[in-house]
C-alpha cells in the first residue's frame, strides 16, 4: 500500500472514531428499538461433555430442526492422549449401525499433541468414501505453518502456508495457494504489530489475486484500549474506508457488543452479548438495521448449561424472527456439520 493510502487510512480511522463517539473500551450503545415479531425455533444443538485437562469435551451430541426432529446424533472417541480420534455421526439416537450411519471424521495428532490429519468420511451408495481429507504442520509454539485440504478427488480445497516472528507466535505472512505446490498463489495477509508490545496487531494488508485480470489490495487498521482490541477498520486501494468493526467490553472484559457498520458510517447489524452473574455467556442477539422502518431483533442464539441425571449438558438455541413480508426470512442459523477441524486461520481481517 502507498504511503498516501496509509496516511489516508490512519486519518479515517480517527474520523470514525468521532463519527461513532463511542469508539472505546467499557462504551455504551444505545438499546435497539425492536420490531415486534412471532420467534420461531430454527435449530437446537445439545452436548454432553465431561471437563477433563482444563477443557469440557464432548462426549455425544445432537442436533435437531426447528419442529424438534432429530437431523443428527454424534459420538466422540478419544485417543490415550484425550485427544478427539473419532467422530461418527447417525440419523439415529437409538439405532447405531451401517443403516443409520451418515459419517466419520478421523484424526491424527503428533508427538505435541497438534492435530496434524483430518479426513471426512460420508456414506455413499452404502459405503463409506473419503470426501474431505487434511495434513497440517507446526511450530515449536503449535501454530501451523502449512496446511493442504483436497476433495475425496484429490483436488486442492485449500492451501496455505503461514510464517512467524522469533516467537513463533506472531504471524507475519499467510499465503494461501490454488495448487499443492507454490506456483499459484491467489491470496497473501502481512501483519504488522505494535512495537511496544509485539503481541497486539495493528495492521494488516491484504493482496488477492483471483484471475489475471482481477487483483486487490485492502487494508485492515486495529485500534486498542489496553488488552482489548476494539475497532477494526477496513479500507480500499485510494485510502477509503469500506467497512469497520467496532467492539465493546464491559470492565471485567466481556464483549457486549459488536457493530458492522459501512463505508458511510451507518451502523448495518449489531450483536448484543449476554451474561450471567457467574460470567457464562448466555445469549448473542443480532439486529438488522438496514431495513424499514428501523432496527429489528433478526435472529437469537441462546445458550445454556444443565445437568441431566450425572450428565454434564450444554445447548446452544437458535431463533429466527418472521419478517418474511419484508424479505428477511431466516437470516443466521447455527449449523452444527460434521465438517472437519481445521487450524484456523492467522490473520484476523474479516471477523464473523
Amino acid at each position: 500500500m502507498r504511503d498516501r493510502s496509509l496516511f489516508l487510512a490512519a486519518f479515517s480511522v480517527a474520523a470514525l472514531a468521532a463519527l461513532l463517539g463511542a469508539a472505546c473500551k467499557n462504551a455504551s450503545q444505545p438499546t435497539p428499538a425492536v420490531t415486534a415479531s412471532p420467534e420461531s425455533l430454527y435449530e437446537r444443538y445439545v452436548e454432553h461433555y465431561v471437563d477433563r485437562n482444563g477443557s469440557s469435551d464432548p462426549i455425544e451430541t445432537w442436533l435437531y430442526d426447528g419442529a424438534g426432529a432429530l437431523e443428527e446424533y454424534s459420538q466422540f472417541s478419544y485417543d490415550a492422549g484425550d485427544r478427539i480420534s473419532q467422530v461418527s455421526v447417525y440419523s439415529s439416537e437409538t439405532k447405531l449401525d451401517a443403516s443409520t450411519l451418515v459419517g466419520k471424521v478421523l484424526y491424527s495428532y503428533d508427538a505435541l499433541g497438534n492435530r496434524t490429519k483430518g479426513t471426512l468420511e460420508t456414506v455413499s451408495g452404502g459405503q463409506l468414501a473419503t470426501t474431505a481429507s487434511y495434513t497440517a504442520t507446526y511450530n515449536d509454539q503449535g501454530c501451523y505453518t502449512e496446511f493442504l485440504e483436497t476433495d475425496g478427488s484429490g483436488n486442492v480445497v485449500e492451501h496455505r502456508i503461514c510464517t512467524y516472528d522469533s516467537t513463533g507466535l506472531n504471524y507475519k505472512t499467510e499465503t494461501y495457494y490454488s495448487d499443492a505446490g507454490t506456483s499459484d498463489m491467489i491470496e497473501q495477509y502481512q501483519c504488522f504489530y505494535d512495537p511496544s508490545d509485539p503481541s497486539k496487531w495493528i495492521k494488516e494488508l491484504d493482496y488477492l489475486n483471483l484471475a489475471a485480470d482481477y487483483s486487490r489490495n485492502m487494508v485492515y487498521t486495529y485500534t486498542w484500549s489496553g488488552d482489548e482490541m476494539y475497532l477494526e477498520s477496513d479500507f480500499d486501494e485510494s485510502g477509503a474506508m469500506v467497512a469497520a468493526i467496532l467492539d465493546t467490553f464491559d470492565s471485567s472484559g466481556r464483549q457486549t457488543a459488536r457493530s458492522d457498520i459501512n463505508q458511510s458510517g451507518k451502523l448495518i447489524l449489531y450483536r448484543a452479548y449476554d451474561y450471567d452473574a457467574t460470567g457464562f455467556l448466555t445469549g448473542i442477539s443480532y439486529y438488522n438495521y438496514n431495513s424499514s422502518p428501523g432496527d429489528e431483533l433478526a435472529t437469537r442464539e441462546a445458550y445454556r448449561l444443565y445437568v441431566v441425571g450425572a450428565k454434564s449438558m450444554y445447548e446452544d438455541d437458535s431463533y429466527t424472527y418472521d419478517y418474511s413480508s419484508r424479505g428477511l426470512g431466516k437470516s443466521l442459523g447455527k449449523a452444527a456439520e460434521a465438517g472437519l477441524k481445521t487450524p484456523a486461520a492467522a490473520h484476523h481481517g474479516d471477523k464473523s
